[in-house]
């Protein structure tokens, strides 16, 4: 009960009903000095932020002081969600990630003393809240386990089309065919769009500007929920699709953060058209502005 253990030592009785055994070492238990979890250049931290569309390598660090100066032979650690998962878990991106090749530095302070390493690669749809590390060790005699916990925050981001290209227009023609603009969850919570457009300067009130005359903002229109291909009147674009504003207006998109390790699955599609005034001419340019915005509970 004490974690102490003994050399193994093989004792056999002679015919005169004694024999001397060889002395008993006691090995005792390697111990956690400190033990800190942080990102490079950072020693410790109390909370860490994710990378849209990447990765955040969060470091497990500590100093072992073994007793008895052994050099230690097996270093590994988890780092895991402290909610959805636990010690022993299996790795997902989501919750649980592990370490078995964590770097040991034996020539760290004194004899006695060894510095261990862990390092993890956390995706950006790795989950927010409560996170544990713990670092095994063992002396090829014992074992140890030391832990700490950070948090992990939320992360709102999106990736769209950097270009929406709406073709060319013919002169008898008014409507864009439409376009399908696909929004990516970068992020580690479900959320909702916020839209917007200018053609020059934020609150011009125009969608776009063109060589000859501009297009109000509320000719350019989208829809969230389904797609209307083929040609369509008048009525029908300005029924089937919402228009877009000046300024920012949240709708309800309900993209959910990404769930899948082997595929992308936080990808949803946007659509688009725009119709252009008879006196509207030449090559036109404007922005849609695509925000993220949490959803409610």
């Amino acid at each position: 009960g004490s974690n102490y253990v003994t050399n193994q030592t093989n004792i056999s009785i002679s015919g005169a009903g004694f024999e001397i055994m060889n002395d008993l070492i006691l090995n005792s238990p390697p111990v956690f000095l400190n033990f800190s979890i942080g990102e490079e250049g950072f020693v410790f931290v109390s909370e860490i932020n994710l990378i849209p569309a990447s990765t955040k390598t969060i470091f497990c660090e500590s100093v072992i002081f073994d007793p008895d100066g052994t050099e230690m032979t097996n270093v590994s650690a988890e780092f895991f969600d402290s909610t959805y998962s636990f010690f022993g878990d299996s790795d997902s991106n989501r919750i649980h990630y592990s370490n078995s090749s964590c770097l040991v530095d034996s020539n760290y302070g004194n004899s006695n003393e060894t510095s261990v390493s862990c390092a993890f690669d956390a995706l950006y749809y790795t989950n927010s809240g409560n996170w544990s590390c713990n670092i095994n060790v063992n002396d090829g005699f014992i074992g140890a386990q030391g832990f700490n916990e950070t948090n992990l925050n939320p992360l709102l981001a999106i990736g769209v089309d950097s270009v929406v290209d709406f073709g060319n227009l013919n002169t008898s023609d008014f409507i864009t065919e439409e376009v399908e603009v696909n929004v990516t969850n970068y992020g580690n919570m479900a959320l909702n769009l916020s839209l917007s457009g200018y053609a020059v300067s934020e609150g011009d009130g125009f969608a776009m500007s063109c060589f000859q005359g501009n297009i109000s903002i509320d000719y350019q229109k989208y829809n969230l929920t389904a797609s209307n291909l083929g040609e369509i009147s008048f009525g029908n674009f300005d029924g089937l699709y919402r228009n877009l504003s000046s300024l920012p207006v949240v709708n309800i998109f309900n993209l959910d953060s990404r769930q899948d390790d082997l595929q992308n699955d936080a990808i949803k599609p946007t659509y688009w058209r725009i119709y252009a005034p008879y006196n509207v001419g030449g090559n036109c340019s404007g922005n849609i502005v695509f925000g993220a915005t949490q959803m409610a509970g």
